[in-house]
């Protein structure tokens, strides 16, 4: 029995080779590695400065340690599972090495063995890389010892790969079930009805009128019901790493052999169904037939009349992203889920409220972060997305990306053209949450028009990296997309970003302090109107020049292909 699936080997060679026989780009990786490490070791150090920041605030008041790791590990469980979900659909049905490997004498069991770690360990890496810190630092704080160490991972590990059963098993049923050119339609149904239930269930837990006349024991026994509830599948992982750090291991053991039992139980429902569905679900996804369907001369027409003031090149790179956009199912689903958690922030958002009986300079100072945290916490969104979309824009050329290359057209206006199209569609939606954010917070009309003038602007300045970044870290030998989103390179662009934002909120910082700490210096409209303004020039003068330099980067990065 080969301890490697053989799906899996030509993977690692092609990370061996990455890593040790392509030069620059070797050095590239290695760079990446060093900022992962560093990041790593910043969660850790941060989450155990905020673990005994609490303790020294409340000396007398004891929090089960299950309920941050419940909390935790919830929303890990989602991600990892949606994601598991959307890469298993290319994994399995769209991927461009199907045909050799559906014909190589491989048993089902190893071409789905191979098929579910890869999908486990693209989609789980960077959440491992932000958890697994995190998880330290709680042994550390609460001195688990060595045997935390060894075993959490571990518990964690089969936490994991029980969300990824999941996924691929709903990719499984989802393809074989779902008619090919109805099943972005119904996915999108589906999602919404998803995420309005969550909804409903999200405004249960944050009822205002509850949280007004609750005190903190009701407030943390009610956060302890919500992370700890018995029907979740991170309560028994919470409460299993609860016992290693209480040095209780009968519950560890236990949860252990839960795992796997529950693993083995979903590999062989996994297996059936692939015997069963696969084979439909693969000639459902083959299908060339479409709900709604834009033929090539239809496309030109509407991009003649979507931007009429675009050069012919520009307008042809345009309509060709939207294109390929609109074509891959799961492309859409990803969009699907993320709107769906903006949603979620905007409405969590309402909760928040300033001290009322505070004075007039305590609440001026917590509007200021208040505001700034709606900038913050909306390019995080902002962020998410163009991760998933405006990043993998020049990877998504494949192997066709010499024709760009043999094109009447250089690299810098290739990239350029990626970025106008990608430019419209990501300031809109960050138009409509940052606004909203700022509706939410009852801010003055100027602090909400200019709160989303600065949300616009930072999404080129996002856009500008992604697709730089993209280029610096494109790889065209991909089998299927979702694979790119994954990446290094996706994790590096995301760790970018986040230094990106921090620099971006000093200018909006002082304008917005400059606004709220003097308001008699801003008491006429021409005032306001300077403030406000010099402000937002230096924002738009620090992202247009990030812009500029990533898209030169990316277009040098781009000329030894």
């Amino acid at each position: 029995m080969r301890i490697v699936p053989v799906l899996l080997q030509p993977r690692m060679l092609a990370i061996k080779n990455r890593w040790f026989k392509s030069g620059h780009r070797g050095i590239k990786e290695c760079a990446a590695l060093t900022v992962s490490v560093v990041m790593m070791w910043g969660i850790y150090t941060c989450t155990l400065t905020s673990l005994h920041d609490m303790k020294r605030l409340a000396p007398q008041a004891t929090i089960d340690p299950a309920i941050p790791l419940g909390m935790m590990l919830v929303a890990l469980f989602a991600m990892i599972y949606l994601s598991a979900t959307i890469s298993a659909l290319g994994a399995l049905f769209m991927s461009k090495d199907l045909d050799l490997t559906i014909s190589a004498p491989l048993s089902p069991g190893e071409f789905l063995s191979g098929k579910t770690i890869d999908v486990g360990l693209s989609v789980s890496w960077m959440i491992c890389t932000f958890g697994f810190p995190a998880l330290l630092a709680f042994g550390s704080f609460y001195d688990g010892g060595f045997v935390f160490v060894v075993t959490a991972p571990l518990l964690c590990i089969g936490f994991f790969a029980v969300a990824t059963s999941l996924g691929m098993i709903t990719a499984l049923i989802v393809a074989a079930l779902l008619p090919s050119e109805r099943s972005k339609p119904i996915c999108i149904l589906l999602l919404l009805a998803l995420f309005a239930g969550g909804l409903t269930i999200l405004h249960g837990i944050t009822d205002r009128s509850g949280l007004e006349t609750a005190n903190p024991t009701t407030l943390i026994h009610q956060a302890s019901a919500v992370a700890l509830n018995p029907w979740l599948p991170s309560t028994h992982c919470a409460r299993a790493l609860t016992g290693l750090l209480q040095r209780e291991y009968k519950i560890p053991l236990l949860a252990g052999i839960e795992y796997v039992g529950m693993l083995s139980l979903l590999g062989f429902c996994m297996k059936t169904l692939f015997v069963r569905l696969y084979d439909r679900g693969l000639s459902r996804t083959r299908q060339t037939r479409s709900f709604f369907r834009i033929h090539s001369r239809g496309a030109q027409r509407i991009s003649h009349i979507l931007f009429p003031f675009a050069s012919s090149t520009t307008r042809a790179i345009m309509a060709k992203e939207y294109k390929v956009f609109s074509r891959d199912v799961t492309h859409t689903l990803q969009l699907c889920l993320l709107l769906g958690l903006t949603f979620v922030y905007l409405y969590n958002y309402q909760l928040l409220e300033g001290p009322v009986r505070a004075s007039t300079e305590v609440r001026a100072v917590w509007n200021i972060f208040l505001l700034l945290s709606n900038i913050a916490l909306g390019s995080l969104v902002i962020t998410s997305i163009c991760s998933r979309f405006v990043f993998p824009s020049v990877s998504l050329e494949g192997n066709a990306f010499w024709l760009m290359q043999a094109a009447p057209i250089s690299l810098r206006e290739m990239l350029k053209a990626k970025f106008k199209s990608w430019i419209t569609p990501v300031s809109c939606i960050g138009g409509v949450v940052f606004i909203s954010g700022a509706m939410a917070l009852n801010a003055e009309v100027p602090l909400v028009l200019a709160s989303c003038a600065a949300g616009v602007i930072i999404c080129h300045g996002l856009v500008g990296i992604g697709i730089g970044l993209g280029a610096l870290f494109s790889q065209f030998e991909w089998e299927h997309s979702t694979q790119i989103s994954t990446s290094m390179g996706s994790f590096i662009f995301m760790i970018v970003s986040m230094l990106f934002l921090g620099i971006n909120m000093i200018p909006l910082g002082m304008m917005f302090g400059a606004y709220l700490l003097f308001p008699e210096y801003v008491s006429t409209t021409d005032l306001t109107l300077l403030v406000l303004g010099i402000g937002l020039l230096f924002t738009y003068i620090l992202n247009k020049v990030a812009t500029w330099w990533a898209l030169s980067m990316g277009a040098r990065a781009l000329q030894p292909r």
